[in-house]
């Protein structure tokens, strides 16, 4: 059996497992500077799950610069940065951009939290949560409106149109 790169950091990656030193020093040694970006966007708060009921699907919703907003979609391996496009799948210099790994990262947080509120049943979710993580809850019915705010939000590449001042220098 193959083993992967992917697997490797799917293992360490966890939701069961606690964040421990050990795992960002592998994090740092696969992916280098990338996972400094990562865990200061979670520093920054910068970091929102949705869920929707009833189904309980989810999407990351990370915060860039200059308001724009990026989706991760753990289960599917995606993230609508230009990185991703560009760094993950493109030129396959990496497998997750900064935005999955603070995802992922999330998700073992937010996993740790629900297991310390299940030891200590005074503490509120939304105490929990907001500590680094922010959790939205929405119907189904509003998971279109949600990607497309979010996708609204979201960087694109430039497009170039032809500008007038090219048109008005050909003359003949």
């Amino acid at each position: 059996m193959d083993v992967k790169l992917i697997d490797i950091v799917d293992d360490l990656l966890k939701a069961d497992r606690p964040l421990s030193d050990d795992t960002l020093i592998c994090l740092y040694s696969i992916f280098n500077k990338t996972v400094f970006s990562s865990l200061q966007l979670v520093d920054n708060d910068s970091i929102s799950k949705y869920i929707f009921f009833p189904s309980n699907r989810s999407i990351y919703v990370v915060d860039g610069r200059k308001g724009t907003k990026y989706m991760c979609l753990l289960d599917a391996n995606y993230c609508s940065c230009p990185s991703f496009g560009f760094n993950v799948l493109s030129k396959q210099d990496s497998i997750y951009c900064k935005h999955q790994i603070a995802s992922l990262i999330g998700e073992i947080l937010i996993q740790t939290q629900s297991r310390q509120m299940n030891n200590n049943d005074n503490m509120k979710l939304e105490e929990l949560y907001s500590r680094k993580i922010r959790v939205m809850n929405f119907m189904d019915s509003e998971y279109t409106n949600q990607i497309a705010s979010v996708e609204a939000l979201s960087f694109k590449t430039p497009t170039h149109p032809t500008s007038s001042r090219s048109k008005n220098n050909h003359h003949h």
